[in-house]
């Protein structure tokens, strides 16, 4: 399969993914934030980005710091997976379960992660974390 073709089947497969995906980089930014995230929080990419996600899902100051502390973590490759309850825009709070992993793709650190609600998890967490880390590990070789 050329290169084009595998990107775009990597995106229709990331869109239509039933738990959230998002990618980001360690100052925030995100660059990849699909349907299901918005489902689960609430959130726009947009609104993440301009914001920011440990504000707006974790308006609580200790909660928000214990987040930035397992995402520096996953950051470092020093964790995989962290469960947490974020606050979604709606108000409403919500145990989520994050899969997380680190790569650098041209000399550039980014935190991939799977999201999705903790009870979703416990019967497909593992799989699809396996799933979408080899069509990652794929997207990252082609670089």
């Amino acid at each position: 399969m050329n290169t084009p073709n595998f990107l775009r089947m990597f995106d229709v497969l990331v869109e239509d993914a039933p738990f959230g995906i998002s990618v980001g980089t360690p100052n925030g930014q995100v660059v990849c934030y699909n349907r299901a995230m918005e489902g689960l929080s609430g959130y726009t990419r947009q609104e993440v980005n301009e914001a920011g996600w440990f504000q707006l899902v974790f308006p609580d100051a200790e909660e928000r710091e214990r987040a930035v502390e397992q995402a520096k973590r996953a950051l470092s490759g020093a964790i995989n997976y962290a469960e947490a309850v974020i606050t979604c825009k709606n108000g409403d709070r919500k145990r989520i379960c994050i899969f997380l992993t680190d790569t650098t793709i041209e000399h550039r650190k980014y935190n991939f992660g799977i999201m999705m609600p903790l009870e979703q998890a416990a019967e497909e967490g593992e799989h699809a974390y396996g799933i979408y880390r080899k069509l990652w590990a794929e997207v990252h070789s082609l670089n």
